[in-house]
């Protein structure tokens, strides 16, 4: 279990984000969301401590996930941050190369991949 480490989902479609939160709250995240990356900045500022881990779809209202990514390394304590950048175009592994700490999660995936991905980056390898 991952005791209370943050996870924060940056999505415009309030479905996923809902879907994602509940499911990652399930597992024993701490969720937080935004739908665009202007209100995810203003949230991770407000933030006591950094999150642990930032989920970005690539096409985001008013910032793209790359662009939000930038701002976010900017934030004290988000430099090393760990970002999962999400989309279905094929460019994105290349664009997620743009971004320290990132990676990539391409459309459709299953929560699964999610999860072991996200545990992953946030406990370490050898997590279930």
């Amino acid at each position: 279990m991952p005791g209370h480490r943050r996870v924060l989902i940056v999505e415009d479609d309030g479905d996923i984000r809902s879907l994602s939160g509940v499911l990652l709250q399930e597992e024993g995240f701490e969720v937080f969301t935004a739908g665009d990356g202007p209100h995810a900045l203003r949230l991770v500022r407000s933030m006591d401590a950094p999150p642990d881990m930032v989920l970005i779809e690539l096409h985001l209202p008013g910032m793209d996930g790359v662009e939000f990514a930038a701002a976010l390394r900017k934030v004290p304590g988000c430099n090393n941050v760990p970002v999962i950048l999400i989309s279905g175009e094929e460019d994105l592994e290349l664009r997620a190369r743009c971004v320290p700490s990132a990676s990539a999660l391409a459309r459709p995936f299953g929560m699964g991949d999610l999860l072991w991905m996200i545990r992953t980056l946030v406990l370490g390898p050898h997590t279930r």
